[in-house]
């Protein structure tokens, strides 16, 4: 009569080697999860950054007119900018401007014909220019710069009114 009992007697659990790839195989997870983490943080980080900047590029573009030509620097918080503004050799003059009268809606748009200066007829230039006023465009380039290096920059051209210095 055989007993249960007799014979090799299995215990219950995991051998050492099957401990040991499981904890392998969790080293191997959890290195690529804090990757994937730090990575996740350090693009989060440049977002941020990039938002900042674009934000501080929006407020100098709405405080800056076009009276300030010339460089500027300055810096705001840890950003450092500069914005140049320059005019740009292009008179445009309003060839006709229809005025609305009391009576028509608000829709309705006022009619502007633009033409280079150059377009103009001798006879027509002293009759322009009592009639309306001179716009010049204006390049204006701002550079945001982050202490890490990272710049935002942004070119654009607005119009403004020709002064006497210009």
């Amino acid at each position: 009569m055989k007993s249960e009992l007799s014979g090799p007697r299995w215990r219950d659990g995991f051998s050492l080697v099957e401990a040991l790839i499981a904890i392998v195989i969790a080293a191997l997870l959890a290195a690529v999860l804090t990757r994937v983490v730090g990575n996740t943080r350090m693009n989060a980080s440049k977002i941020r950054q990039l938002v900042e900047m674009m934000t501080l590029n929006d407020t100098l573009r709405q405080q800056l007119g076009v009276q300030r030509v010339g460089i500027a620097e300055g810096r705001a918080g840890d950003l450092a900018w500069r914005t140049t503004i320059e005019p740009i050799n292009f008179t445009a003059v309003a060839r006709r401007v229809l005025e609305r009268s009391p009576n028509e809606s608000r829709s309705a748009a006022k009619s502007v014909g633009l033409q280079s200066e150059g377009d103009n007829h001798p006879s027509d230039k002293k009759s322009m220019a009592q009639e309306s006023s001179e716009w010049i465009p204006f390049h204006v380039t701002i550079v945001v710069e982050s202490q890490s290096g990272r710049r935002y920059t942004s070119d654009t051209i607005t119009i403004g009114p020709l002064t006497a210095d210009q």
